[in-house]
């Protein structure tokens, strides 16, 4: 049961690829901001409902998969607003807002929106890299109780990690838009190198004078035979 259970996650995992590798619509920058902030709310909205399903007794299990989910979904909108992309009220892409529920978990801090970035990463690719952890954490979470679960609880799991991947797929392939954009503005923002003055051509060296022919030197007189005794 447990193999059958790994084989569909697995499963899961590759039609949520697939589903993106299908979308290939061009977007701006602010576009594909909006859809990860949309993405990041469909996951929460998911996971909550998937947890109202839930028996009573059951609900616990599905609260560190809900926490991660906010998580990462505070992550995404705090980090889009300090870009200066995020969703205005009522437009689409905004989160939804949803019925407060007494039995729910206590919603995380979103993080500070000062704190700063790794050494390298940029605010944007610093929140991708926590959003991505976060969303590992919400599936490992999920995928953990299935075992623990009974049967019509666990396939109600499995329904929805189907689209919580899928959500999360799009959110980190948004992220990603966003990420290209900014390095392309950067490219062109760029000063642009000065050309390299050509240097000036050097004068030709003045050929040598050639030199004179060496006067040929005179033979010298054969030396007169010597006398006999």
């Amino acid at each position: 049961m447990n193999a059958q259970r790994s084989l569909w996650a697995a499963a899961l995992v590759a039609a949520a690829a697939l589903s993106l590798a299908a979308d290939t619509r061009p977007r701006d920058a602010r576009g594909a901001a909006l859809e990860a902030a949309a993405s990041a709310n469909r996951q929460v909205r998911i996971v909550a409902e998937l947890r109202e399903e839930m028996p009573a007794d059951l609900r616990p299990v599905i609260d560190p998969a809900l926490n991660a989910s906010r998580r990462a979904e505070a992550t995404v909108a705090g980090t889009l607003r300090a870009a200066g992309m995020a969703a205005e009220p009522g437009e689409a892409g905004s989160p939804d807002e949803m019925p407060p529920d007494p039995d729910a978990p206590e919603m995380p801090d979103p993080p500070d929106p000062d704190t700063p970035a790794p050494t390298g990463l940029t605010g944007v690719e610093n929140a991708r890299q926590r959003v991505a952890e976060a969303f590992l954490h919400s599936t490992t979470a999920l995928t953990n109780v299935l075992a623990k679960v009974p049967e019509q609880a666990a396939a109600r799991i499995q329904e929805a990690l189907a689209r919580i991947q899928e959500s999360q797929a799009r959110t980190l392939a948004s992220l990603d838009r966003v990420l290209a954009d900014q390095a392309a503005r950067a490219a062109l923002e760029r000063p642009a190198l000065p050309e390299r003055t050509a240097r000036p051509e050097r004068p030709e060296r003045p050929q040598r004078a050639e030199r004179p022919e060496r006067a040929e030197r005179p033979e010298r007189p054969e030396k007169p035979d010597r006398p006999r005794p």
